[in-house]
């Protein structure tokens, strides 16, 4: 074996060893979405090891990550916003779905951070593949939502971010 050949071979263990470790570390982070008390660390950790991975990491704990996240659905919104703000590549594989399902009850459990999301994920496009019929759905919960709500800054420019959601 030549120098070059080994320092080939070298390179290729360390690529295993350190996806082996990233998928240790997810699997632990998928571990602690229960606690609550972690909160904005587990947040940061989440998202750096799910952008630090390539697509087979993604696919592999990366989804059991992004799952788990979503048990606990504000931590789950969160988490998903902050992948779309940093444009991670498995956004639409994997965050998506869990968007279309959890929606309805975000927006009953935290009208203002469902609200927030969906405005961010309206102007980045993100939900584009979204059918007509949860389009529709959305936007009537909005709009029966806001006959209801007295007027604040915060409630117009999520009302205004919101207006060309169905469009």
């Amino acid at each position: 074996m030549t120098g070059s050949h080994l320092s080939t071979y070298m390179r290729i263990a360390l690529i295993y060893a350190q996806a082996d470790q990233l998928s240790a570390i997810t699997g632990t982070l998928s571990s602690l979405m229960g606690s609550s008390s972690l909160g904005s660390s587990l947040l940061h950790a989440s998202a750096s090891v799910l952008i630090a991975g390539d697509v087979s990491h993604w696919m592999g704990m990366g989804r059991v990550l992004v799952k788990q996240s979503w048990t606990r659905i504000t931590f789950g919104a969160d988490l998903c916003g902050v992948l779309s703000d940093l444009s991670w590549g498995g956004w639409q594989q994997l965050e998506f779905a869990h968007v279309i399902k959890h929606m309805h009850s975000l927006l009953e459990l935290d009208a203002l951070r469902g609200l927030a999301l969906l405005a961010n994920l309206n102007n980045t496009q993100r939900l584009n593949d979204a059918s007509i019929a949860w389009r529709k759905q959305v936007e009537k919960w909005i709009l029966r939502r806001f006959e209801d709500w007295a007027i604040t800054h915060e409630k117009v420019r999520l009302s205004r971010d919101n207006q060309h959601f169905s469009h």
